[in-house]
């Protein structure tokens, strides 16, 4: 692969996709620190949040 394609493959382009797998977990405030650490992690790394998205996903309850 030659350096031009190379580069064309990396963005500097994030989505955060925040996945909470149990209702102590879901509770607001593991939601946000989740999201916070996310978006700190992208701004360190000169990444720019484009949408930050998720959910709870099923299990035994």
């Amino acid at each position: 692969m030659n350096k031009e394609s190379n580069e064309l493959a990396c963005t500097k382009d994030a989505i955060i996709y925040c996945r909470m797998s149990s209702s102590i977990q879901d509770a607001e405030s593991g939601s946000e620190n989740q999201k916070q650490g996310c978006r700190k992690f992208a701004e360190l790394r000169g990444y720019k949040v484009e949408a930050v998205s998720g959910g709870r996903l099923g299990g035994k309850q």
